[in-house]
């Protein structure tokens, strides 16, 4: 028969018990979740509409920002709404691993360090075209943003400062 040392039988002992009531308590909020999530299923369905329907128009205001900035150049086509300019880079990959491997930079077609020398230089490679396209932002609190502009257009135009003499 074998003997077990007191110390380590009360941690085991001890250690199984705190498992148990980890495991009971763990069910218990469990059981509250379901509860909580059957109870409050349609205000999370509505929570998940409205979502949607957020994404939705964030998608469209940008669209439309966009169409905005292309046809009147202006980078704040409303208030909360900015235009950035990100600079998107094409090419052939087959024609840039040839560059590649022809000067022996980028050898495993390094995307970015590749993407990044063509922004500095187009002509690096045959193929490489480098454009600017228009990205709208939207400010986080746009009921700010309006309430701001809305303070702003109440407020008088400054009188023009005139050059001194």
């Amino acid at each position: 028969m074998m003997t077990h040392d007191p110390g380590l039988m009360a941690h085991v002992t001890s250690l199984a018990e705190a498992r148990v009531a980890a495991a009971e308590l763990q069910g218990q909020v469990e059981g509250l979740r379901k509860a909580w999530l059957t109870e409050h299923a349609a205000l999370l369905e509505e929570a998940k509409a409205a979502s949607g329907r957020v994404t939705l128009l964030e998608g469209q205001t940008r669209e439309l920002a966009t169409r905005a900035y292309e046809v009147t150049g202006e980078r704040k086509p409303a208030p909360g709404v900015s235009i950035r300019l990100e600079t998107v880079v094409e090419y052939d990959a087959a024609a840039a691993f040839e560059w590649a491997r022809s000067t022996r930079l980028c050898l495993q077609l390094d995307r970015p360090g590749f993407e990044a020398m063509a922004k500095a230089n187009p002509t690096i490679c045959h193929g490489v075209r480098v454009t600017q396209e228009p990205k709208a932002t939207l400010a986080r609190d746009l009921t700010l943003a309006l309430a701001a502009a809305a303070v702003l257009a109440a407020e008088p135009a400054p009188a023009p400062v005139e050059p001194a003499p």
